[in-house]
């Protein structure tokens, strides 16, 4: 089995059973999830990995696992906990056994999370992190394979490489941090005192569509109201989502799939007096509404993936659970059932 197919099975394994993933403790991760990634990568045998490595610079210290290099001599920790624990409560103690023991790179892991540093860097625990892999997010799990793959992969960190990949991505990942701190900023900027470019666009937009043309002071007062107010999905073919919001993943077979087991299971159990059709319908409903609000994905890919011949019954669904999720009356029944199952589904999910 390859790499890329085990992390996908695990991610499918940890959101549709998560009642099972909270009785993990940290030797039940270790088994299931962390020793089939790590032999896959190439790291399996006495002689390239050592367990329970003992930390010389503080002898009643133990890492999980030292990978070794062609010598003998660690070349990566990975240290792994309990899926319910916190990984940033370990991330200094961690990085310092690495410090002190000179590997290029080390790993946090709860067998759904992997946390990935470079010990040697300067700076903040934090500013050493160079990757945050999630595989719940089955949608991810060619990208999560590779990244392991290039910074983790026996070949790659025996020799050398890995570091050097991983220094790429270290700076890949504060240029992006840096760069999504500054577009809030700048789009206020924008917003609130918007260009002559800009306004003569939009003016241009509303006479064509409307044959009058906007004020200044009309553009000037809407513009910042715009993008908070509005509320619709995410896609090329929709309209621009809210400023505040992350960017989103665009849909696959793989997170489709678990969607629809999840919204499935959720409606089986929770409409035991509905009929399996209205179970069914409901489920599928679910899962084009959270593909159109959760994804970047359009609604013509939407009813790609699904197997639908065109995107008007993915318009409908959406449309529907939207409207039942925005209704506020507290004797509709229906509307306070879909916002059950809309919560459990989205926890199951984490989204």
């Amino acid at each position: 089995m390859a790499l890329h197919d085990v992390i996908e099975r695990i991610g499918e394994d940890i959101l549709l059973n998560s009642a099972h993933l909270a009785k993990l403790n940290e030797a039940d991760a270790r088994r299931e999830y962390v020793d089939p990634i790590l032999a896959q990568l190439g790291w399996e045998g006495i002689e390239r990995v050592k367990l329970e490595y003992n930390v010389k610079a503080d002898g009643n210290r133990f890492v999980d696992y030292a990978l070794l290099g062609t010598n003998g001599t660690p070349i990566a920790f990975v240290e792994a906990k309990a899926p319910q624990k916190s990984l940033a409560r370990y991330v200094s103690q961690v990085l310092q056994y690495a410090f002190w023991e000179g590997v290029d790179i080390c790993v946090l892991t709860t067998g759904a999370e992997w946390w990935l540093y470079l010990p040697r860097e300067r700076g903040e625990p934090g500013s050493r992190k160079f990757a945050e892999l999630n595989l719940k997010w089955t949608w991810a799990a060619e990208h999560h394979s590779e990244t392991l793959e290039r910074c983790l992969g026996y070949e790659s960190l025996t020799t050398g490489t890995a570091e050097s990949i991983a220094k790429v991505l270290l700076k890949e990942r504060k240029d992006e941090e840096r760069l999504l701190a500054e577009i809030p900023a700048a789009w206020q900027r924008l917003v609130t005192r918007p260009s002559g470019d800009l306004i003569d666009l939009i003016v241009e937009e509303v006479h064509e569509a409307l044959g009058t043309r906007p004020t200044i002071n009309q553009i000037q007062d809407t513009l910042p109201k715009l993008f908070t107010e509005y509320d619709g999905p995410f896609s090329s073919d929709r309209p621009v989502w809210k400023s505040h919001r992350k960017p989103l993943p665009v849909l696959t077979a793989g997170w489709l799939r678990t969607a629809q087991g999840v919204a499935s299971d959720v409606c089986r159990a929770k409409l035991t007096a509905r009929s399996r059709e209205q179970q069914t319908t409901l489920a599928k409903n679910l899962v084009m509404y959270l593909a159109c609000e959760h994804t970047q994905s359009s609604y013509s890919e939407i009813a790609s993936l699904l197997g639908l011949t065109n995107h008007a019954s993915v318009v409908q669904g959406y449309s529907q659970i939207r409207e039942l999720l925005r209704t506020t009356d507290p004797f509709d029944s229906m509307s306070a059932e879909t916002r059950r199952l809309h919560e459990e589904i989205c926890k199951r999910l984490e989204l």
